[in-house]
């Protein structure tokens, strides 16, 4: 665990952990982490991650689950024998179901021949090139899997987006602004942990439209919530 003091206020990144384990985490609200514990296949959490995309991570495992019980396989060779309009109508509960579709059976073309494990045994800069330049695929989708397959890298959703810009934190906006807050504050091995338990804190206690300032171990530090008289 990181013992490393935050450059934003007075806390560890170890007490940072500590006050971020005071919530529940459930696999099945992380669908993209769920299908890798469940099937540690890349194509399967590249899937995942995409339905995951302008959806619920529930939303996202309820549709994979209908994806595995109609496709079967979820290989790219699957995908590619199933029409597209078949596939979208499987897709719809998770929003964007036609582009989804589309966009599947992209990714499904560029990777049939492409093991996409052997990721894991590149350099992380070209292994998130690789995937950068696939459909659908962009930075926190590429840093998802990555950071699965043991590249030391932070995804950054909405939610942690949210949580770091309220800390004003980050130097800016950009995602990889916020995500060189969090790599700076933690050790690689708890990068999995942190960044779950980050965006869970952000659908219970720094939420987008009501916070739970007081609730939250954070507002001695969070700028938000010293503006609104929340500390």
């Amino acid at each position: 665990m990181s013992s490393l003091i935050s450059p934003y206020c007075e806390l560890k990144g170890e007490e940072i952990l500590a006050g971020l384990r005071g919530i529940a985490v459930d696999p099945r609200d992380f669908v993209a982490y769920w299908v890798y514990l469940s099937t540690r296949d890349p194509f399967a959490v590249l899937v995942a991650t995409l339905l995951s995309q302008h959806s619920t991570d529930r939303k996202a495992l309820e549709v994979y689950r209908r994806l595995v019980q109609v496709v079967k396989n979820l290989s790219p060779a699957s995908f590619l024998n199933c029409e597209e309009q078949e596939l979208a109508e499987i897709l719809r509960p998770a929003g964007l179901h036609r582009r989804k579709a589309e966009l599947l059976r992209a990714l499904a073309r560029e990777v049939v021949d492409f093991d996409l494990k052997a990721l894991g045994n590149l350099p992380t800069f070209e292994a998130r090139r690789r995937l950068l330049k696939l459909p659908g695929v962009g930075p926190k989708t590429a840093d998802v899997l990555l950071l699965h397959l043991g590249h030391p890298l932070f995804p950054v959703d909405t939610h942690i987006a949210r949580i770091t810009n309220r800390l004003s934190w980050a130097k800016g906006s950009r995602y990889e602004e916020i995500q060189k807050v969090w790599m700076e504050l933690f050790s690689p091995k708890d990068y999995q942990e942190v960044h779950l338990r980050l965006i869970q804190w952000g659908r219970e206690v720094c939420r987008a439209r009501t916070p739970r300032c007081f609730t939250c171990f954070l507002r001695i530090c969070c700028s938000f919530a010293k503006e609104e008289g929340r500390t």
